[in-house]
């Protein structure tokens, strides 16, 4: 065995040497090996009083033996390679260790490499760090700078994994108190819901209600719970969203978030700006779908509420829209700085665990900006993106738009058409801030300063949800009516054209000129939601046939109730899994989809669990306290 062993491994050699400079570039132990291996002026004597992790390295490829094939065998041998960290993991002779590497000195514009190394047990992140600068200068093929090491990941325990296990295990241990309470109360069934009539709510007292809103029993059949028949299509439209949005976000983390980079990141590159691809580049265009939806429904519940009653108590709408969202987004904080850092795995856990505070700087320094919802904005570093679980600047997007909301329905209630001035001024004024930004910053698609200038900022995003609020106002005004059916064909064939020519208009975004981003960046997120705005309309009035009883279909109903919680776990569902990636990934459309199809199945069944725990309880509490002190 040993003398097959000592055969491949001067094979690796002799065909590396055939390679040349670009193999052992790419494989630095295999260029340790070489080093050591074919310079007599690496003699024991220059080393003897060197630290052991440097002899064994000396001696293993002087003479060789079975550790020395497993530490180049072992280590990462190309670039962005974490190695075989299992089997390097499990032999006691070895130690795994993960690296950053600066190539730049060698291939310009390659930076911040991850390397995955086998070294020998005695070694540390010191002392092997000090062998490799030691050998660096004598090897006649360059070796990248060695920026950082790991060679230990074993995490210390935080605060906030302590806080976060006490947090779920609190909430585990209400839920389960509430709903043996709730059996024992057992509130009368009626078509299969759970109705609490006026007796047992006298029974349970305000601290019983309290604790009952916590049952799983009562919540979770309100998840099937029917929804106004006139806007059940929009189900089917969020829920689909949703699933737009992870299938993007499942392309963008696939080839970024492992220990490596895709393993053919030049052909994703290529793939990147085809044709075909833009479909799912498209997916962007699923936050604006949700932008849309929110804009529709706050503005048609408010303006029913106000036609019924004539006001609206602003501070108790503006406290329930907090409360709705703020108990998720704060477990959600809490969650991603300590049950979700530590849950990760591999190769990575190398690198996070030398500094596990880069993994929670942003949330333990700007946590508050998510709870008060300005996020977006602050903190804003046009270089950098550092938003505590930064997908949720959605969300300070959406709350800032829903506080104008209220003042512009009321004034709309007054004066119809000073509130339509208002909606179009707040259009005009977003084009206006798109055209000027992008002229200033002279931006690109889907670079770092479009991002921080025009994605997340709610002067770049607010025009879908005005576009969802003008819907409901037309129909709330015109009321249903019969259109011919080759009106309403060629109407909703219309909109969906102009929803496709906007998803597959990034198409070579790469050669785009400035007045092509000039008209692309200002009036494609509005024109995407009109073209939607069209086909809801349609839907609204019973048209639609067989694709409106599809999105209308009572099995997107508990899905659709399920969305926030979805929207706010799938990312770090995502992360959890790819960060623990132990090798090189593939970028292919058939890994895509298979990975796409695994994190709907885990995203919703994680936020099913969410719902139970935390979303409906806090609801639930919500409405008791509102209703004990009697707050309409």
């Amino acid at each position: 065995m040993k003398h097959l062993l000592l055969f491949t491994f001067l094979a690796v050699c002799a065909v590396s040497a055939s390679q040349g400079y670009s193999l052992y570039a790419s494989n630095p132990m295999l260029n340790i090996a070489h080093t050591v291996k074919d310079h007599a002026v690496l003699k024991r004597d220059l080393i003897e009083d060197s630290a052991q992790c440097l002899k064994d390295l000396h001696s293993l490829f002087s003479n060789f033996s079975e550790v020395s094939f497993k530490v180049v065998d072992y280590s990462g041998t190309s670039i962005n390679d974490p190695g075989k960290y299992y089997e390097c993991e499990s032999d006691e002779n070895v130690t795994y260790c993960a690296a950053e590497m600066d190539f730049s000195p060698i291939v310009p514009g390659i930076k911040d490499v991850k390397q995955g190394f086998c070294i020998p047990s005695s070694c540390n992140n010191e002392t092997f760090m000090a062998a490799y600068n030691f050998l660096k200068p004598f090897s006649d093929f360059p070796l990248p700078d060695l920026t950082k090491l790991s060679c230990n990941g074993t995490m210390e325990k935080s605060t906030y994994l302590y806080a976060g296990y006490s947090i779920c295990g609190i909430l585990v241990l209400i839920v389960i108190i509430a709903t043996i309470y709730d059996i024992i109360t057992e509130p009368e069934v009626e078509n299969g819901y759970h109705i609490i009539n006026d007796d047992i709510q006298k029974e349970r007292g305000f601290l019983g209600k309290l604790l009952a809103g916590f049952s799983m029993k009562s919540n979770y059949p309100r998840l099937f719970a029917p929804v106004p028949e006139e806007t059940k299509m929009l189900n089917g439209i969020r829920v689909l969203a949703m699933f737009y949005v992870i299938l993007g976000h499942t392309n963008a983390f696939l080839p970024s978030m492992s220990f490596s980079v895709s393993n053919n990141i030049w052909f994703f590159s290529n793939v990147y700006f085809s044709f075909s691809f833009q479909f799912i580049e498209g997916g962007f265009f699923a936050v604006d779908i949700f932008f849309y939806l929110s804009g529709f429904l706050v503005t048609y519940s408010l303006m029913k509420a106000l036609n019924e009653r004539g006001k609206l108590n602003l501070p108790l709408v503006y406290f329930h829209r907090w409360w709705r969202l703020t108990p998720v987004v704060g477990f959600m904080i809490l969650f991603s700085m300590g049950i979700a850092t530590y849950a990760i795995t591999g190769p990575n856990r190398y690198l996070i665990a030398s500094n596990p505070d880069n993994m929670n700087r942003s949330c333990e320094k700007w946590w508050w900006t998510n709870l008060l919802y300005i996020n977006n904005v602050v903190p804003f570093n046009p270089e950098t993106f550092e938003e505590c679980i930064g997908w949720t600047w959605y969300l300070a997007n959406d709350f800032q738009f829903f506080l104008i909301t209220p003042i512009i329905m009321f004034i709309y209630k007054k004066k119809k058409l000073a509130g339509l001035g208002i909606i179009l001024f707040l259009c005009l004024a977003s084009f206006a801030s798109i055209v000027g930004i992008t002229l200033h910053f002279n931006l690109s698609y889907m670079d770092g300063k479009y991002f921080n200038y025009l994605y997340v900022s709610p002067w770049g995003r607010i025009t879908p949800y005005l576009v969802g609020q003008l819907t409901a106002l037309y129909i709330l005004h015109r009321g249903k009516f019969q259109v011919r059916k080759v009106v309403r064909s060629l109407g909703m064939t219309f909109g969906l054209i102009i929803m496709l020519v906007n998803i597959y208009g990034t198409y070579k975004s790469n050669e785009w000129g400035m007045i092509q981003k000039i008209f692309y960046f200002t009036f494609s997120r509005a024109s995407f939601c009109c073209g939607l705005g069209i086909i809801t309309v349609y839907f609204y009035n019973g048209y639609g046939g067989v694709v409106k009883d599809f999105l209308s279909h009572d099995f997107w109903t508990p899905l659709a109730r399920l969305t926030f919680s979805a929207y706010m776990i799938h990312p770090m569902v995502m992360q959890i899994i790819y960060v623990s990636n132990a090798s090189s990934v593939t970028w292919s459309p058939y890994n895509v989809s298979i990975d796409f199809v695994g994190f709907v199945v885990l995203s919703y069944f994680c936020a099913l669990l969410l719902y139970i725990f935390v979303e409906k309880p806090f609801m639930n509490v919500e409405k008791v306290v509102l209703e004990r002190f009697q707050f309409k």
